[in-house]
């Protein structure tokens, strides 16, 4: 009986496209406004020096059907004055990062405490979000209209 119930109160194929549509527009704006954020901070790191990696920590999570592998670097910068610290940190990136080699390091003058370490730059995920959700979209727009045509003809 619940059964029927669910079949016949489902969302027809036209709600399912808006609804998607929406996901979509969703998807464009918050990574449109996440790479915004991102490409202010990347552009108030202005200034560049050098540093050498020390430290690289690999972390490998899995989940059902397969494995991300995350990499931390540790760097310790040339001019350590700048940064008040010996060492500094990328965070976890894709990035596999060799021990010995020489890294940029972008940072705020004004503001050495923001700073970012070559191939861990911010934003190339959120430009990821933009695509995928552009292609929701226009394919939910496709559908909808195609939908809306067909239901037109068969009237």
């Amino acid at each position: 009986m619940f059964y029927l119930y669910r079949l016949r109160n489902r969302p027809g194929p036209m709600v399912i496209s808006i609804v998607v549509f929406v996901v979509g527009i969703f998807f464009v704006l918050w990574g449109g406004f996440k790479f915004i954020q991102h490409k202010q901070f990347a552009d108030k790191c202005s200034s560049v020096t050098y540093g050498l990696v020390v430290d690289v920590e690999k972390d490998v999570t899995y989940d059902e059907n397969n494995s991300r592998t995350t990499y931390v670097a540790t760097v310790k910068p040339n001019d350590s004055t700048i940064f008040g610290t010996s060492t500094l940190s990328t965070g976890k990136v894709d990035y596999a990062y060799t021990e010995g080699i020489y890294v940029e390091i972008n940072y705020d003058p004004s503001d050495p405490s923001n700073y970012y370490i070559q191939f861990a730059e911010p934003s190339s995920g959120d430009l990821k979000m933009v695509i995928i959700g552009g292609v929701l979209s226009v394919i939910a727009l496709f559908v909808f209209f195609g939908l809306k045509k067909y239901n037109e003809l068969s009237s």
